[in-house]
């Protein structure tokens, strides 16, 4: 079953579907290594969502929407192969 939740800040999540939930995770389905997916969301937008707690917060992303960001960059960049510099 997949639910849609709202944010405080207005944005729309699914719940129910297969997430990813950590930058390892995050990285070993992207193909990269965890400093590139880190520097993609913090530098090109990659789609990662944070859940804050008290002290720290974790992160968790959506395969669909790493797919659409992988083909939407692979687009941009013409069909180039990404280079992942580390």
């Amino acid at each position: 079953m997949i639910r849609w939740m709202e944010t405080q800040s207005g944005k729309s999540f699914m719940l129910g579907r297969a997430c990813l939930r950590s930058w390892k995770e995050i990285a070993s389905y992207a193909g990269v290594s965890i400093p590139t997916v880190q520097r993609w969301e913090r530098e090109e937008r990659l789609p990662v969502h944070r859940h804050l707690h008290r002290k720290r917060g974790s992160v968790y992303a959506f395969p669909v929407e790493i797919d659409t960001w992988l083909r939407e960059r692979d687009t941009a960049l013409g069909g180039a192969e990404p280079v992942a510099v580390e």
